[in-house]
């Protein structure tokens, strides 16, 4: 009876001590997974950059050598306009989307190798919309900061270093509490699905 009675004591001081764990983490910062995730999608930001500016030369360069330097032939050529969105939107899905199986997740034996499982995809296309957002956000600090940093005169100069310091910090800040939103959605979600104790 009274190890009973013990076990019934322990569990609500044990629920209790989940329920402070859960509370001393403020809810209004980025967890540090999300942390995590934006430093992952920082790195291979760069590298997604990296790849698009040395593939974007390579065919920039063909293209000029098939169908030269005319603008209305290059913008109305069906296959260029595919190519331009295959490099802007899929070539970074994909290769986020096997950066997120690689780390986290395992690969759907029902699909060929080089396609990555659904939520792999789900993360990729989540990734490269936050790294978008993050992008035009830290544009719009920059702009508000200084509504001259992108008029004709600045064109042709490079950002200072406290411009891309700012860019920078925003755009991990961006980020992470992007993530952070998504998470909170997620687990407010998974309360209202979880069945009432009565």
């Amino acid at each position: 009876m009274n190890s009973n009675i013990d076990n019934q004591q322990s569990k609500p001081n044990s629920q209790k001590q989940k329920a402070t764990n859960k509370n001393y983490y403020p809810v209004w910062f980025p967890y540090p997974h999300c942390w995590l995730k934006t430093i992952i999608l920082l790195l291979s930001f760069c590298l997604i950059i990296f790849l698009l500016r040395i593939i974007g030369v390579i065919s920039g360069v063909a293209i000029l050598a098939m169908i030269g330097n005319s603008k209305d032939k290059i913008l109305l050529n069906l296959p260029i306009i595919l190519w331009a969105c295959f490099l802007g939107l899929l070539f970074p899905v994909f290769l986020l989307a096997h950066i997120y199986q690689l780390l986290w997740s395992n690969p759907n034996p029902k699909l060929p190798s080089w396609m990555p499982n659904y939520r792999s995809l789900g993360e990729g296309i989540w990734g490269w919309f936050v790294s978008i957002f993050a992008v035009l956000m830290g544009v719009l600090i920059l702009f508000s900061l200084d509504p001259h940093v992108f008029s004709s005169s600045y064109q042709n100069s490079e950002l200072s270093d406290t411009q891309v310091t700012i860019l920078s910090i925003s755009w991990v800040f961006t980020s992470a509490y992007l993530y952070h939103f998504r998470r909170l959605i997620c687990n407010s979600f998974k309360w209202l699905k979880k069945p009432k104790q009565q």
